[in-house]
């Protein structure tokens, strides 16, 4: 499941409510929530990410704090084609080998 973080209502947030027109000044635009992975304690990314179906999940789902959201379409990144591989060169010959003198018999 895509899951994204949902931005700060400030209906449902009492400090926020009380500040509201501070808020309304803001031109930043929505706050996202800091939503972290249960497993590697790692903030989710604003852009989203693949999260696996847990009660977990579903609770952030469920209280509004991710969003249900389509997983971005990956697309395989180009490279140009490679030229085909060189055949293997010949192994290279080994150099002669000294001919061997035949040795004196012993006693002659």
């Amino acid at each position: 499941m895509f899951v994204k973080p949902g931005t700060i209502d400030p209906d449902r947030h009492p400090v926020l409510h009380a500040n509201r027109e501070a808020l309304a000044e803001d031109k930043r635009g929505p706050e996202h929530l800091t939503v972290r992975d249960p497993v590697t304690k790692r903030s989710l990314p604003k852009t989203g990410a693949e999260v696996p179906e847990t009660p977990y999940w579903h609770r952030r789902l469920r209280d509004g704090d991710v969003v249900a959201a389509q997983a971005p379409t990956v697309l395989e990144p180009w490279s140009p084609p490679r030229p085909p591989k060189a055949a293997p060169a010949a192994p290279a010959k080994a150099p002669p080998s000294k001919p061997q003198t035949a040795k004196p018999a012993a006693g002659a």
